[in-house]
């Protein structure tokens, strides 16, 4: 399994500092074990991104914007300067990034690449040295926000939204390994819940918190371990959350917006594996994605609460709207006093 990016003490600033594009917050609350210390502006409000990082910089693709959006964007963290890519992807939305090597693998999500295909099956791999985009096959199960995890050399892609044979939209638990030096892909042991729901790289395990199922919201959490080739569920959430992001810092696993609560976050705590719920200053994340990068969360994006029910179908199109330009940034709380 491969570590979590190492911590890069050019990107390590006081809870005052600003940057360009950034803003300072208020003084931290003690009874939160997380605090947000920065904002910054995309060139497009896009929700359903798909997030990536390596060295000094933070990579953002695809995504709705009131459209689909076919350019990427990255964030230089320690300069604050953003900076619009000329590579052209496909269209792509709630799809999955992964860094390998310097460059980046985009897998899954909806796409208008092929008729009749509404999930995008071509892997892209883009090259920020050379400015190129090529393909690289197809994933035998094309699935939209799915759980997409590097483990060294691998990527797992678990759960999500397939087409049927009939045609219809459904959720699976199925699970695929890909291998990101041959391009090879090979079955993976099935998640116990089905539900599309993100997956994080604790250590060496991966969790798999919240999501839906057939527009049921879920407190399920479940833990893949690599070594065993097999799933253990742990303790749930404290209530159920959909269309949110995830990452982990510390000791924590952060869920980040909602469905209708579009501005919570989650904090559970791995060792007694509870749950607190979180509101520090933030804005709506619902449909965001989320990274940790040095000793920091950068959530990407995300959108209010739409006004009609989807039942837990997502959406490729501009009915959503209230998509946010924002990257917001947050740190561990120093002051964080446990009750």
């Amino acid at each position: 399994m491969s570590p979590l990016i190492p911590r890069l003490s050019l990107i390590v600033f006081a809870f005052t500092t600003v940057l360009p594009g950034a803003r300072a917050e208020n003084k931290p609350d003690p009874d939160s074990p997380l605090v947000k210390v920065a904002e910054y502006h995309m060139t497009f409000a896009r929700r359903g991104a798909a997030l990536a990082a390596s060295g000094d910089y933070l990579y953002i693709f695809g995504g709705n914007g009131g459209a689909p959006i076919y350019q990427a964007e990255r964030l230089n963290v320690r300069t604050g300067k953003m900076e619009l890519l000329p590579a052209k992807f496909r269209q792509r939305v709630f799809h999955s990034a992964v860094e390998h090597n310097g460059k980046f693998h985009l897998f899954g999500g909806w796409g208008r690449s092929r008729p009749n295909q509404p999930q995008e099956q071509s892997i892209e791999i883009y090259d920020p040295e050379t400015n190129e985009v090529t393909v690289s096959g197809d994933a035998p199960n094309p699935r939209v926000a799915a759980g997409v995890v590097k483990m060294g050399q691998q990527v797992l892609v678990v759960g999500g939204v397939r087409q049927n044979k009939a045609g219809a939209l459904t959720q699976t638990n199925t699970a695929e390994i890909y291998d990101l030096n041959t391009g090879a892909w090979s079955e993976g042991p099935a998640m116990p819940t089905i539900r599309a729901a993100p997956a994080v790289a604790v250590g060496q395990f991966i969790l798999v918190p919240g999501g839906y199922v057939s527009g049921t919201q879920l407190k399920t959490v479940e833990m893949f371990v690599p070594q065993e080739q097999g799933w253990k569920k742990l303790p749930d959430l404290s209530t159920s959350v959909k269309s949110h992001s995830a990452a982990f810092l510390g000791r924590w696993l952060f869920l980040f917006g909602d469905e209708r609560e579009t501005d919570q976050i989650l904090a559970y705590e791995l060792k007694p594996r509870k749950t607190l719920r979180l509101k520090p200053g933030t804005s709506h994340m619902r449909y965001s994605a989320a990274l940790t990068h040095g000793d920091r969360i950068y959530v990407v994006g995300g959108a209010a609460a739409d006004s009609f029910a989807n039942n837990g179908a997502l959406l490729f199109d501009n009915r959503v709207g209230g998509e946010t330009d924002l990257i917001q940034v947050f740190e561990l709380n120093p002051d964080y006093k446990p009750m």
